[in-house]
């Protein structure tokens, strides 16, 4: 197996959580036929034998592969996804990475193979550098020269998975092959070197006169961009070297070389390599030690940003991004930027009016109930709902048949009676008369309950209106009963609006206030209303409860009718659009706090 190419994946499937095991494999040049180069962990081969099925589909598809949720064995009751993916290159597949890992949503599945498929384009080219060095190396007759030494340090860093580890043994090496008393490496924070690993020393104290008197030197190189060689009791060069002059006089260092670190085009670091012996570093070793941190400069910055957290990996990114936003270049990325957060200023300072919404509907100011005045039965209706009825008039007519038949026998029978009494006067019977006064008093009344009787059949509007309930057109012989609701009749000059106002917004109504009623029938016109009375009782409806809430029109309007529906707007007040456009999610969210705070 290539050890780049193994280094590399193990060093992968160790930052990322969740990987059980993975798979690398290439196509072999010239053929269709993949290579296994790099497998993690390399102990199981049971793991990697799982990957093989998945791994064969996907170079037949050419294409992603995944299988979610697949159970583990009978001792492991985890769910696992398998996904391979292809690597293409220029139309072309170039090698397939299969991965068995923890069961996860398809979004975290899509981050991990776009981060191998961006990690794995560094290591390619580290591996072309390495590669190139080892095809220059068969090429040259003599096995020890330049190139032998630089691929022979590369190697034994390349090996190793972490940074600390790599820089560690980098050091190490070169301070073996050049003859070093000590080797150092920094990196660049907040504009000062930091020192990370120093030769021979497993631990040190970073404030110490030493490691303060290092980072000088280095940063002395990385301020003026360019490698610094020194050496004591020589004339000055054509660079500054005053704190590479200190680090002499103070720690017996005779000879200084400090190499800056690059990657991406900027320096991240600095090497500075110290000799207690009288030998200059001469160009050979400084050929040396340029070549292989140019080639090990990126992929210690790679190996370091892996590891790093994720607050530093969001600090670096959010400096990145504001570096390019206030540079001198992306200017569509500048204008996008400067509208956002003026935007933002914006609704942050800027007032608007609170309006609250409410489905409403509209009903009669007074609403009469029209009854059945006796039982009976219908004989004729003209008028329904809908009709606008003036006083008096006659709304139903109950059928008066045998009404008039009572009439006609109590008028006959009084007739009776008035002819008994004259005779009776006549024979000067005053018993007889008492008697017959009384039983036409009596009957009297009986044909003064029957006329009234005869004058209730017809059921007339109580007031000027419009009959908003009621249809006997349809119900003519039908029977009805005493107190029985027949019509319901509402006035045209007065009406009540209705807000069903939801219980989240009902602490910013308040009496007095006014809005705009939009009715379904008038969708193109507003009504202007005013808040009477607020009803401190909740109603369940449609799923959450609503407040009733009254609102008068300021204008009677000859349009509107009772049971008209739309939706009502109440001005509550200003507050900045902020608050408008996310009171309800905050609001939700404190109470959610305070329901799950201790």
């Amino acid at each position: 197996m290539n050890n780049l190419d193994q280094g590399w994946l193990t060093s992968e499937c160790q930052i990322i959580d969740g990987i059980h095991s993975a798979l690398l494999m290439l196509l072999e040049p010239g053929t269709n036929k993949l290579k296994k180069v790099a497998e993690w962990p390399g102990d199981s081969k049971s793991h990697i034998a799982e990957l093989i099925p998945i791994t064969k589909l996907a170079c037949n598809q050419k294409k992603e592969v995944v299988n979610t949720e697949v159970a583990g064995s009978k001792a492991d009751s985890n769910l696992y996804d398998y996904l391979a993916f292809p690597l293409i290159k220029q139309g072309k597949l170039h090698g397939i990475i299969s991965l068995k890992i923890t069961s996860r949503a398809d979004l975290e599945r899509s981050e991990i193979i776009e981060r191998f498929n961006k990690d794995l384009n560094k290591q390619e080219q580290i591996n072309h550098d390495c590669h190139s060095i080892k095809n220059n190396l068969e090429t040259t007759s003599t096995p020890n020269d330049f190139y032998t030494s630089v691929v022979k340090l590369a190697s034994a860093a390349l090996e190793l998975k972490t940074y600390e580890a790599s820089s560690q043994v980098m050091i190490s090496e070169l301070a073996s092959t050049l003859e070093c008393e000590r080797v150092s490496i920094g990196i660049l924070k907040n504009k000062h070197i930091r020192v990370t690993s120093i030769s021979n020393s497993a631990s040190f104290d970073p404030r110490s006169n030493l490691v303060r008197d290092i980072a000088n030197a280095m940063e002395e190189a990385i301020d003026q961009d360019s490698i610094i060689s020194y050496c004591k009791g020589q004339q000055p060069g054509a660079f500054i070297d005053k704190a590479h002059a200190d680090l002499s006089a103070h720690h017996d260092a005779i000879s200084i070389c400090t190499i800056p670190l690059i990657h991406n085009g900027e320096i991240y670091g600095a090497v500075i390599l110290e000799r207690s012996i009288d030998k200059v570093f001469d160009k050979t070793d400084l050929g040396l030690c340029e070549q292989f941190c140019s080639l090990m400069g990126p992929y210690l910055a790679l190996m370091r940003s892996n590891e790093s957290s994720l607050l530093d990996k969001t600090i670096k990114s959010t400096k990145t991004t504001v570096t390019k936003l206030f540079g001198f270049n992306n200017l569509r990325k500048k204008i996008l930027a400067t509208t956002c957060l003026f935007l933002i200023v914006y609704i942050s300072i800027a007032e608007g009016d609170i309006q609250i919404k409410a489905p409403s509907v509209i009903e009669g100011l007074v609403q009469r109930m029209v009854a059945a005045p006796m039982d009976g039965y219908v004989s004729a209706s003209t008028l329904r709902a809908g009709d606008i009825v003036k006083e008096g008039d006659v709304l139903a007519v109950l059928d008066d048949k045998d009404l008039e038949l009572e009439h006609l026998k109590l008028t006959s029978n009084k007739q009776k009676l008035q002819r008994e009494y004259r005779k009776a006067m006549a024979n000067h019977e005053r018993v007889q008369m008492r008697i017959l006064s009384s039983q036409l008093e009596q009957t009297n009344a009986d044909i003064s309950l029957v006329d009234e009787q005869l004058a209730r059949t017809q059921i007339t509007s109580p007031f000027d209106g419009i009959i908003i309930d009621g249809d006997l057109s349809q119900a003519l012989n039908s029977p009805v009963s005493r107190g029985e609701v027949l019509f319901k009749i509402a006035p045209l000059d007065g009406y009540r609006i209705i807000l069903n106002v939801d219980e989240k917004n009902i602490l910013h109504i308040d009496v007095g206030q006014t809005g705009l009623l939009a009715l379904v029938s008038f969708p193109g016109e507003t009504f202007p209303i005013v808040i009477e009375k607020i009803t401190p009782v909740a109603q369940a409806e449609n799923g959450g409860n609503s407040f009733r809430v009254e609102a008068s029109l300021e204008l009677t309007q000859q349009l509107l009718r009772p049971g008209m529906r739309g939706v009502g707007r109440v001005q509550a007040g200003k507050a900045t659009y902020f608050w408008i456009w996310t009171h309800e999610l905050l609001d939700w969210l404190r109470l959610w706090v305070w329901s799950w705070r201790p």
